[in-house]
């Protein structure tokens, strides 16, 4: 059951993640083409 919670966590955390670093990616991105002009 325990494990079965932990491993849920995680999940969620690795989703979260994901979305963090889209983000983060996005936010680069926009960055360079700033810096580009």
């Amino acid at each position: 059951m325990l494990w079965m919670e932990s491993k849920t966590q995680l999940s969620i955390v690795q989703s979260n993640w994901r979305l963090y670093e889209s983000k983060y990616l996005n936010y680069i991105s926009k960055v360079k083409c700033y810096e580009r002009i």
